[in-house]
């Protein structure tokens, strides 16, 4: 094809555009033979100046293929003109929405800068503060990848993702907003636990540190998440300021604005900082805060046990102990601190409080725990670095009696309840239970006369009952949680009597009329009340606490120790029928956990009869004490002075526990008294040792074999004279029967007794031992060489505790060096620290069956089953 198309062009026109149309001569071209071709000549061959540019516009063949979202700018031309530049997104993968896209992670109050972190500011010529550290994670929880291009967050802080420089989130991956970017790098870096962090940028505002609305919205304003959340009313609370972020328990669950709103939903993060760009770990349970003592008193030390509950060693060296969330690294723990599968580590004072206090400003990580207002106790782990990386454990307790552990029930795994008895280093043995307790609660009763003044909540009413042999003087005691009442000054709970605390003004004839009518009562049922508060239907806390002895540095300050307490709930295992349907809740037993739904059953409201089914009795103390030394005046006697001869470093061994120091004595006399504290003896007076006690005594690890024990004196029984106002058992045995060998005590389940079960426990005796041994008990010249070294005057007396004072004569002298060096044992004849067996179901029935031949000896072990 040969084309005459020309043009011609004067030279001042010379930059405006000729535009030559070759539409008719496409057809014509056939690639490979034909070309287009552009011939330009001068007007003259004088002319100099020649300007040819040319451009071929048009387009052909198949359109543009976007993989990505991408924003496409555009014009047309047209009439020797280019149109306005027009401009649209293509989105590609499916675009965020609710369902897709969570909100799972939020650091909204994190810690201030570290030195390390504050230096990087410094370089940057900058400042940083703790909102710097603030992020925001999301995550795609859906099953297919999704475009967050034009997603943007509208309330509480101001985020739009950009359309071309977000790439797509396939499901699971995350995404993270921070506050200021170079803050976030000096703290996380580019990556969390080998995971790289994608950060989309910078949000405007900050997270505000008491809570506040946020609303995540999609590509067309439509809602993706809104929510509020908070710092109280059961929020997570490590994450206001104490190193946590708050992350959603599950991100594939919960999922919509509802769920959100809902604090149980939430938690505060295990890693130290929080997980940006990764889905935080959870609650560690590897290693736990098990048992502390925090009102050690004069002549002990406060105490804090961690127990392995895994079936593998772990290494928590370098790990940090503390009382203060301001300070997480207070006590560093040596490094190369193993605990093997299951065992126990216990820090005491020597260990993060070894100034004793004096001094704290010289001294600021020394701790001690506070036994008159409660404390906490954090373990965290740390790298080699000494950083923070993890929360391990969170122990919060309340104020403590004097000796008495706070522990967890169950063992390794529950919350913190105060202990029974003292079992650190060892696994717990069961809450103490009262001995004032909460026997019955009516929570959701039926409205008598629906419209009347008088309403459903008036007929409300916890019962507690006294079921010791002495009188309570309830002054200074209240109830805590769902109902906040405080008892009159004066007020007295009779022995075996219940006392009924109603939300109304007893004074109030009308309310007081309708009560005792609904309940079929008189006037001889007391009530007390007043509170006005009502219970929650739908399950609360009802908490009963009794006073404690002022601290001296604090005569105005009343400690109030936890007696009793139940959290029931409406549904299944609790019994349902109390929730609107007539009935309350009834406790079963004096000796029964109030914790524990099974201990609970629905019955008829009966306010002022405790019926609390059949209850045994419950043995609540068990101790060793120096009959016939210093501390009880060497009285051979039994009297109340044997008190002050209890060994107060020792602790009997339980069945499943293996032997420590705290369960043998070093005292020359060997075992020679013992004492067992029990609630719910009827008659403790019949007690008798022939047929409610079994002695053994033994050195190996099968009891079963053992031979009974020397015959002990008469048993005296002190009524109300035990912990809580127990029935406190004295057993005394001749000094020097029983010696370089352990007691088994057991205490039968008899009709006297009206245990459920034996009661055994174990003792040691090895004379002249120091413990200076964790593998064995051998008594040589160690000893003798540090009764030497410790010695004590009758200036400086040796207290009931001192491990050196073999004869407990309150010195430390030659005598006790004579004793050391006339005791010697070796690895053939010394003690053995033995592992108690725990009791099966056969062998507490063959005990059982024992206990009651002497009494019916028609009954057979087919019976008992």
């Amino acid at each position: 094809f040969d084309s005459t198309a020309d043009t011609d062009r004067d030279k001042y026109l010379a930059l405006e555009i000729e535009t030559i149309d070759v539409t008719e001569a496409i057809p014509y071209l056939t690639a490979g033979q034909h070309v287009l071709a552009i011939q330009a000549l001068n007007d003259d061959v004088g002319s100099s100046d020649l300007l040819i540019r040319p451009e071929l516009i048009g387009h052909s063949g198949p359109g543009l293929v976007l993989d990505a979202t991408t924003t496409v700018k555009a014009r047309t031309w047209a009439d020797g003109q280019w149109s306005a530049l027009s401009e649209a997104v293509f989105y590609v993968d499916v675009a965020a929405a609710a369902g897709s896209l969570a909100i799972t992670e939020l650091n909204y109050n994190p810690v201030g800068p570290t030195d390390a972190e504050t230096a990087v500011a410094t370089d940057l010529g900058v400042t940083f503060n703790n909102e710097d550290f603030e992020f925001v994670e999301l995550r795609n929880v859906g099953a297919t990848t999704v475009d967050v291009a034009g997603v943007r967050f509208g309330t509480g802080i101001t985020f739009e993702f950009a359309t071309e420089s977000m790439r797509p989130l396939a499901p699971g991956e995350s995404v993270v907003l921070v506050a200021n970017t170079d803050a976030f790098a000096a703290r996380y870096g580019d990556q969390f636990d080998g995971v790289p962090i994608d950060v989309a940028g910078a949000y405007e505002g900050q997270l505000a540190n008491g809570g506040e609305p946020i609303g995540l919205f999609d590509r067309f304003g439509e809602p993706i998440i809104e929510f509020r959340y908070n710092d109280a009313g059961g929020w997570p609370g490590r994450a206001d300021g104490s190193g946590s972020s708050l992350e959603v328990l599950d991100s594939a669950l919960y999922i919509t604005a509802g769920d959100y709103d809902d604090p149980d939903n939430w938690r505060s993060s295990s890693e130290y900082g929080g997980s940006p760009g990764i889905e935080g770990a959870g609650p560690i349970y590897s290693i736990v805060v098990n048992e502390v003592l925090s009102h050690s008193g004069l002549n002990a030390v406060d105490a804090i046990e961690l127990h392995n509950t895994t079936g593998t060693e772990i290494n928590i060296g370098g790990w940090y102990l503390s009382d203060s969330n301001d300070n997480y690294r207070k006590f560093r723990i040596p490094d190369d601190t193993v605990l093997a599968p299951g065992t126990y580590r216990v820090f005491d004072e020597s260990h993060f409080n070894p100034s004793g206090g004096v001094d704290p400003l010289l001294h600021p990580n020394d701790f001690a725990l506070n036994g008159a207002h409660g404390d906490d106790v954090w373990l965290l782990a740390a790298d080699t670095t000494g950083r923070l990386t993890h929360f391990i454990d969170h122990a919060e307790f309340p104020a403590a009696a004097l000796g008495e552990t706070f522990g967890r029930w169950p063992n390794g795994s529950g919350r913190f309840y105060p202990m029974q008895e003292d079992t650190i280093g060892n696994i717990n043995t069961g809450p103490r239970i009262g001995p004032i307790i909460i026997s019955e609660v009516h929570y959701n009763p039926v409205d008598p006369d629906p419209g009347d003044i008088v309403t459903a909540a008036d007929l409300e009413f916890v019962e507690i009952y006294n079921p010791t042999n002495a009188a309570v003087d309830l002054t200074d005691w209240r109830l805590r949680g769902g109902i906040d009442f405080d008892f009159a000054s004066g007020t007295m709970l009779e022995s075996h009597t219940t006392l009924v605390i109603v939300p109304f003004d007893p004074s109030d004839a009308t309310r007081l009329a309708v009560f005792h009518t609904a309940y079929s009562i008189d006037a001889t049922v007391p009530l007390v009340g007043g509170h006005r508060d009502k219970l929650n239907n739908a399950g609360d806390r009802v908490q009963l606490q009794r006073p404690d002895v002022s601290p001296p540095d604090e005569p105005d300050y009343v400690p109030h120790l936890l007696e009793d307490e139940v959290i029931y709930d409406e549904l299944a295992p609790w019994p349902t029928e109390p929730d609107g349907q007539g009935q309350s809740l009834h406790r079963l037993g004096i000796d029964l956990w109030g914790h524990d739904a099974t201990s609970w059953t629905a019955a008829v409201p009966t306010p002022g009869t405790a019926e609390l089914g059949v209850a045994g009795a419950e043995v609540v103390g068990r101790y060793v004490f120096y009959n016939n030394s210093r501390f009880d005046g060497f009285n051979a006697a039994a009297e109340m002075a044997d008190d002050d001869a209890i060994a107060t470093d020792k602790q009997a061994l339980m069945p499943g526990q293996t032997a420590t120091l705290a369960n043998y004595t070093s005292y020359s006399r060997g075992i020679n008294g013992i004492m067992i504290d029990v609630f719910g003896l009827d008659d403790p007076a019949s007690l008798n040792a022939l047929e409610d006690f079994r002695f053994k005594i033994g050195n190996d690890g099968n009891p079963a074999d053992w031979p009974d024990a020397p015959a002990p004196l008469p048993i005296d029984v002190r009524p109300g004279a035990g912990v809580g106002g127990s029935d406190r058992v004295t057993i005394r045995f001749s000094d020097n029967a029983i010696e370089k060998q352990w007691l088994e005590v057991t205490m039968l389940a008899t009709p006297n007794t009206r245990l459920a079960d034996p009661d055994v426990f174990y003792f040691g005796s090895a004379p002249g031992e120091t413990g200076n041994s964790t593998v064995n008990t051998i008594v040589n010249a160690t000893d003798e060489i540090a009764a030497r070294n410790f010695q004590h005057s009758a200036v400086d007396k040796a207290l009931v505790d001192d491990r050196y004072d073999y004869n407990r004569d309150g010195l430390v002298d030659g005598t006790d060096q004579i004793i050391a060096r006339n005791n010697q044992t070796n690895p053939l004849t010394m003690l053995r620290l033995i592992t108690a067996p725990v009791q099966d179901a056969a062998t507490k029935q063959a005990t059982a069956l024992e206990a009651l031949e002497p009494l019916s000896p028609k009954i057979s072990s087919a019976d008992l089953d």
